[in-house]
């Protein structure tokens, strides 16, 4: 796709206004100053293929954004190149897992460039918010400054990864996920952001403490920020997010028990997700020495999860499939569809009938000086290995 001809279109465009036609808004940026803020105007080409072969499917997506001109959006998406594997700590029954080498400081002032040449407004407008934070945190700490404390803190390592419902297949309750942000001064940055969710709790107070293995463990209302750390309890009360510092990461969940067990960690004798069969060699195909994203989704155990739970109650379940939080945030109404008038999911089979479809996905992503490369791979499940071959004979 030939996206240079596609964005100079929408950027060179100008629309005749009639005589008795509105003004723009005041704030409203240009289109084409808006295109070149957030680098789209910098996007050259897209590509992408789909291979399909005896070892797994391939998808591959390429945008091409030289280095040299790379900005906004897509600059605040090149991570750094590092070590992006799972690190040792990762325990092997996580389903889910994410490494993103995001450099925390970096994107930052890449934001703040990307708001201030859309719109002066809008950086001025983030520049209130900080101010307003710094200050009600500074009658708490004197010597509080978010910049500093807080943003200045920030590393160049993002972590998450996802455990299935305690109780085995079919389990109540939510998955547990802990997030982890790389910090040079974890300690530090635990205690600014202790400040800031005093501050935005609506509750109000001081978190409360409590130690643990000789750490300090802090627990908040979770506030509204995408971490993907769960949804509302039953009932719908907020859970408490609870952090804390170690290892050169400031650790949140929502369940306690897996901060703890991450906090453990250095005991732990168990198995580790690097060590899962197959991972190195699937890793190959997705990541390489200038990657900065890693992923990994154990698809035998979620979609183990999502079967069981439409059998037992598919309207639910398919509803909760469309509604996002970020449908709210938005103002963008939730669906209201009952399934149940739809499909009968009683009747899908048993996940032993099907498991032999199902193994495990990777992902992983980096940028060249050419552009941005991300890539997914899906190796063939070890039941159907051969049988495409003897289908086709």
């Amino acid at each position: 796709m030939n996206m240079k001809g596609m964005m100079e279109g929408l950027s060179g465009k100008e629309v005749e206004k009639k005589e008795n036609a509105a003004p723009d808004p005041p704030l409203a940026p240009r289109p084409e100053k808006l295109l070149a803020a957030t680098g789209l105007a910098g996007l050259k080409t897209i590509a992408f293929d789909f291979r399909n072969s005896d070892e797994g499917t391939l998808f591959e997506l390429f945008l091409g954004a030289p280095e040299a001109t790379r900005q906004g959006i897509l600059k605040l998406l090149v991570g750094e190149a590092k070590e992006h594997r799972p690190p040792a700590f990762v325990p092997a029954d996580a389903v889910k897992f994410q490494r993103w080498r995001l450099d925390g400081q970096k994107a930052w002032a890449a934001l703040e460039k990307m708001l201030g040449d859309v719109s002066p407004q809008f950086l001025a407008t983030l520049n209130s918010i900080l101010d307003l934070a710094n200050a009600n945190t500074k009658q708490k700490d004197p010597g509080f400054d978010i910049r500093r404390d807080l943003i200045g803190n920030l590393g160049d390592d993002m972590i998450s990864y996802e455990k299935a419902p305690r109780g085995g297949p079919g389990a109540e309750g939510e998955a547990a996920s802990l997030f982890l942000l790389g910090s040079p001064n974890a300690e530090q940055l635990a205690e600014s952001l202790k400040c800031i969710f005093a501050v935005a709790s609506a509750e109000g107070g001081a978190p409360a403490e409590r130690e643990f293995l000789g750490r300090k463990i802090f627990s908040v209302p979770r506030p509204n920020v995408p971490l993907g750390l769960g949804n509302a309890s039953k009932g719908g009360s907020r859970p408490k997010l609870n952090y804390a510092a170690s290892s050169g990461y400031v650790a949140m969940s929502t369940d306690p028990a897996l901060l703890e067990e991450f906090l453990r960690s250095s005991e732990s004798q168990g198995k580790t997700l690097r060590e899962t069969p197959g991972l190195v060699e699937a890793a190959q195909m997705v990541a390489g020495s200038g990657s900065s994203l890693f992923g990994y989704e154990n698809q035998s155990e979620t979609m183990r999860a999502e079967l069981e739970a439409l059998k037992k109650d598919g309207g639910a379940a398919a509803n909760t499939a469309l509604t996002s939080p970020l449908n709210g945030a938005l103002g963008v109404p939730t669906p209201q569809v009952n399934f149940k008038e739809w499909m009968d999911f009683s009747l899908l089979p048993t996940y032993e009938k099907v498991a032999k479809y199902f193994y495990f996905t990777v992902y992983g992503g980096g940028a060249t000086v050419e552009g941005l490369t991300l890539k997914l791979f899906a190796p063939t499940p070890p039941g159907l290995k051969g049988t495409q071959n003897s289908s086709t004979k």
